[in-house]
């Protein structure tokens, strides 16, 4: 792959490097999640070897940038109906997915729907914002707490798919009231002990007043808001809400893997009692990346049932995260917040009752702010702790990079550039932002160059470089 300049184009290359490195770093920060990030091998371990395996959870090659969307994905653009968008939603990701793949875009407003919407390989659903697209649900499904659910979004044998910029809500009415869950941010409105820690944990029960707490038995609601389940590989939930899901918020079960749900808000479940039901994220796949994820007023946030080399990162939950039955081991909590409400039953790290098969080996929690519900820190940011069992124990060593879930930016080799004159140079990509290419070239310095300069040769491998 060649790049070339005119002696010409050198001389202002050099001018914009003097310029360029005045005021700016050489390359940004690697965040979690994105695309063009790799182990950061002289951070590794030995005392830690899941290190380099966490480093691969999410989405392989990490969620394509703006710029590569816009390059390699067609789109269509949906206006909600005053009535049911069911039928219109499901119809433009079939026809994105024939076109082999593409994205959704929904326009501003509140899109009802009152059947599942189906992701289909390779199409993102994706909104223009998230406080300004609204997916509201009003499906109903009878069941018993231990029995099926339906789901208002289903990924299923689903690969290279996506939800981007939305906030989903499941709408519950009474003689046009709205309805809510019972939630523990209610709990100085009781006066009794006994109610106020148990009447959050219960199936059946939709609220809407909160002095009285007058509640209506409800068997219909068991609606989970994200399934992704088969072998559904590579997805991506990034930047999106999910509001009192009927049962489970997302939904994540086994043989799926490299699925990434970045910086999302989870909040409520009208079911939230046993068997299963009220989990803000319940995690059984492998290499799930969760980072940057707000959640509160659910039952748990749970890893379990074969998950492995997952990793839950720079999140903020205000419910137990709960390995409480046998997930694989080999899992990550790091940098996170996990305050827990005095409404709540459990623990920080939570490994399940005793009929609850234990915790997989080498799962790990370290650098977190933890608070139980007495107001005490019971764990200290500084060490290490894993379960030993279903107790929680300290680890004796400390990573020696001063961290456990280690990306840095991707580091690519040595390239030849070409122009759309022909002239070369040698040159190490360090991004793309928008129409213009970071190069570092051989004597240190950072150039920017505008890609539709380049040579058709060097902008095909520009994108191979960028996958």
């Amino acid at each position: 792959m060649k790049l070339t300049f005119t002696l010409s184009q050198l001389k202002a290359i050099a001018i914009l490097i003097i310029v360029f490195n005045l005021g700016h770093r050489a390359s940004s920060a690697a965040a979690p999640g994105d695309s063009l990030t790799e182990f950061d091998t002289t951070k590794a371990d030995p005392h830690f070897p899941a290190m380099a395996y966490w480093a691969r959870a999410g989405v392989q090659g990490g969620i394509p940038t703006t710029e590569t969307k816009i390059d390699q994905y067609e789109n269509i653009r949906l206006t909600p109906d005053s009535g049911d968008n069911s039928q219109s939603i499901n119809q433009a990701i079939d026809h994105m997915h024939s076109k082999g793949g593409g994205i959704v875009i929904l326009q501003p407003g509140t899109y009802k729907f009152s059947s599942p919407i189906n992701m289909k390989s390779d199409v993102i659903l994706q909104g223009t914002d998230k406080k300004a697209v609204k997916l509201v649900s009003s499906i109903r499904f009878n069941s018993t707490p231990s029995g099926k659910k339906s789901t208002n979004i289903c990924f299923h044998d689903t690969n290279n798919a996506a939800l981007e910029n939305i906030t989903l809500e499941f709408h519950v009415s009474l003689n046009g009231k709205t309805l809510y869950p019972l939630d523990h941010d209610w709990d100085d409105d009781f006066t009794d002990e006994y109610e106020r820690r148990s009447q959050n944990w219960k199936n059946g029960r939709i609220y809407f007043d909160r002095r009285r707490y007058k509640f209506f038995e409800a068997n219909d609601l068991y609606v989970d808001h994200v399934l992704i389940d088969g072998t559904s590989t590579n997805c991506w939930l990034d930047n999106c809400a999910f509001i009192n899901a009927g049962s489970n918020g997302l939904k994540i079960m086994p043989n799926t893997s490299h699925i990434t749900i970045r910086n999302c808000e989870i909040k409520g479940s009208f079911n939230k009692g046993e068997e299963g039901n009220g989990y803000g994220i319940d995690c059984r796949g492998d290499y799930v990346l969760m980072v940057g994820n707000y959640m509160e007023r659910v039952r748990h946030w749970a890893v379990q049932l074969g998950a492995e080399y997952c990793v839950i990162y720079n999140c903020v939950s205000k419910v137990d995260i709960n390995f409480h039955q046998k997930d694989n081991g080999n899992n990550l909590v790091e940098n996170s917040v996990i305050e827990i409400s005095k409404a709540h039953l459990w623990k920080c790290f939570q490994a399940g009752a005793d009929f609850h098969a234990d915790p997989g080996e080498n799962n790990f929690f370290y650098n977190n702010k933890c608070t139980e519900s007495t107001g005490l820190s019971t764990l200290l940011k500084s060490n290490v702790y894993t379960f030993t069992n279903k107790m929680i124990t300290e680890v004796q060593y400390k990573p020696k990079g001063r961290c456990l879930y280690a990306i840095r930016p991707k580091q690519f080799e040595i390239t030849e550039w070409e122009n759309s004159d022909g002239v070369i140079i040698k040159a190490k990509l360090i991004r793309r932002n928008g129409p213009i290419v970071h190069l570092q070239l051989q004597n240190g310095h950072i150039t920017q160059y505008p890609i539709d300069k380049l040579s058709q040769a060097s902008q095909k491998a520009l994108v191979e470089l960028l996958k």
